[in-house]
């Protein structure tokens, strides 16, 4: 049978077996590394400031709130009981910036819209998913403005642009809502990337307890993951992060 053997074969066999191994070594050693990351940044927000109100300029600044909405709170297939966290400082902040700059933005969909290719049908026009939450009564007058958007990226909504020409005093922006690594991290980076662009200096402010994201383990959306990866990011791009605001 010894005519058989393949010379090498099983010295190769010892070859494949070490790569697998250090394979497996590499992969632990990277993922111990990732995991020491993400504690070292998330401990550094444990020393995160507060974000005071009184320090900025009603003129010149505005509140956003990004799907603050029944379809992403309490209704639909998209809704998540996280999202109750955030309803309370939601509420107050909008209470205690009566008067200034005010954008609600509402996910609002038709029934072919080109995003429900990658998500589940969701706020469809006309129903209560578009409707802003309760609590969350927005301001009256010429400052307050709600915007419907059919993407997750408020900045491309017709409504929006129209508004950023109307206003270009305003380049302060307190950014708020939901959920934080889809609508509010696409709408900060884009925003903070045209000022950039156009060489103008401004203030994008995220407080951490005002924004919140969901848990899908179909997919492996972790919650808390999801949000470290896109608070990281916003900040890394420049977007100021504070713990809350007073």
């Amino acid at each position: 049978m010894d005519m058989f053997v393949i010379p090498g074969r099983k010295c190769l066999g010892r070859k494949v077996t070490e790569w697998r191994i250090n394979m497996k070594r590499n992969l632990m050693q990277k993922r111990e590394d990732a995991m020491l990351s993400l504690l070292a940044i998330e401990e550094a927000w444990q020393e995160l400031a507060a974000l005071k109100l009184t320090d900025l300029d009603p003129e010149t600044t505005a509140v956003v709130f990004v799907d603050v909405i029944e379809g992403f709170v309490n209704i639909g297939p998209l809704s998540s009981n996280r999202a109750l966290d955030i309803i309370e400082p939601v509420k107050q902040l909008n209470e205690k910036t009566r008067g200034w700059h005010k954008i609600y933005f509402r996910d609002c969909h038709t029934g072919d819209s080109a995003e429900f290719s990658a998500y589940v049908p969701h706020c469809l026009a006309g129903t209560a998913e578009t409707e802003l939450i309760k609590e969350l009564a927005p301001d009256e007058g010429e400052r307050s403005y709600q915007i419907f958007k059919n993407c997750t990226n408020g900045f491309m909504a017709e409504g929006f642009q129209k508004w950023l020409t109307a206003h270009p005093q305003v380049t302060n922006f307190i950014i708020t809502g939901l959920v934080t690594d889809i609508c509010v991290m696409t709408f900060a980076l884009t925003l903070k990337t045209y000022f950039n662009e156009k060489n103008t200096v401004s203030r994008l402010m995220v407080p951490l307890s005002t924004v919140e994201t969901f848990d899908l383990p179909l997919t492996n959306h972790q919650a808390e993951l999801m949000n470290t990866f896109a608070v990281y990011n916003m900040q890394m791009n420049g977007i100021e992060i504070y713990r809350e605001f007073e």
